[in-house]
């Protein structure tokens, strides 16, 4: 029984350590998109964070998806060059 319970809170140490580097990933993904002007930083907010689709990102900043599929291509260049 013992075993068990260790091996229990091994895995429940080893999960809480990913989801530290999953949080510490996403702060820093979040953090270099803030560095971005607008509309860019929308653009891969609603994208990555929000987990929209480009349809949905251009309804919730108002703009042609057509556009918005040229603007979410600089956007991701210009995210690249953050460092």
């Amino acid at each position: 029984m013992g075993e068990y319970a260790a091996k229990i809170v091994d895995l429940k140490n080893e999960k809480y350590s990913q989801l530290i580097k999953m949080y510490n990933t996403k702060k820093r993904i979040e953090d270099k998109i803030d560095m971005l002007e607008q509309p860019y930083r929308n653009i891969l907010y609603y994208k990555y964070i929000k987990g929209y689709n480009l349809t949905k990102v251009a309804n919730e900043i108002d703009y042609e998806y057509k556009y918005v599929c040229k603007l979410y291509g600089t956007a991701l260049q210009l995210y690249k060059k953050i460092k």
